[in-house]
């Protein structure tokens, strides 16, 4: 009898921790269909800001584009377009992100080359520059994506507007590598160079952007002009490894 009612004990036990088990995985799989939902929510809401955000800012560039149309004063009109660009080539970065599923990670060698197709487009008149690229297949948040953009977008406007006017064979080259923890950008022309002290406004922001990613430049005259930037701040993704240093 004792091993009877032994037996009976063990079996109401294991029944009523299998119970235990089912309510539990039933609980689980109802929490995380609920995070798999509202993270789908999330998703869509943050695919949502970035299309206002991308929306806003082209608004913003067509006010300034029929602002440019209007004024007459040559300079009015330069500071319109160069304004104009610089709310481009951030609207550039939340445009990727709403077309693509990550919106955490930029595609740095895409979102280069459609920013310097965008200026070129923009402002370019004469021949067709030789451009040579050499980026990475790499990823970066979009705290660094978007300096980099802002400086390359000052960097290569100021090839087109000095290096390029008149000139019979333009090129542009474009280098970003990381070495020993800091990430490199150099951008060079062919143009005649330059002699001032880089004190325009858009060398102010360009500094002002060095700042925040502890980074530091340097410029070369020598068969063209030369800009060397090093990043001392920055979150870039290279063959799946995450780079990261502050």
């Amino acid at each position: 009898m004792a091993q009877d009612k032994l037996i009976e004990q063990l079996q109401l036990k294991e029944r009523t921790q299998r119970k235990y088990v089912s309510e539990l995985e039933e609980k689980v799989r109802q929490l995380t269909a609920a995070l798999q939902k509202r993270n789908e929510e999330n998703q869509i809401l943050l695919k949502e800001i970035h299309h206002r955000v991308k929306n806003n800012l082209q608004m913003i560039s067509s006010l300034l584009s029929m602002q440019n149309r209007r004024v007459k004063e040559h300079a009015s009109k330069e500071v319109l377009s160069l304004t104009r660009n610089r709310v481009l080539s951030i609207g550039l970065i939340h445009e990727h992100l709403y077309h693509h599923d990550d919106f955490s990670k930029i595609n740095l060698k895409e979102y280069i080359e459609n920013l310097i197709k965008m200026l070129f487009k923009s402002l370019h008149m004469g021949a067709n520059p030789k451009l040579s690229l050499s980026i990475p297949v790499c990823q970066a948040d979009i705290d660094t994506a978007i300096p980099i953009g802002v400086m390359l977008n000052e960097l290569i406007t100021n090839s087109i507007r000095y290096a390029f006017k008149g000139h019979k064979a333009p090129k542009l080259s474009v280098l970003l590598f990381e070495d020993d923890g800091v990430l490199h950008l150099q951008v060079s022309d062919n143009g005649p160079g330059t002699s001032t002290n880089h004190i325009g406004f858009g060398w102010s922001i360009i500094n002002a952007t060095l700042e925040g990613l502890q980074g530091q430049v340097r410029c070369e005259n020598m068969n063209g002009f030369h800009v060397f930037i090093s990043l001392n701040r920055y979150i870039i993704m290279i063959n799946e490894g995450t780079r990261t240093h502050s």
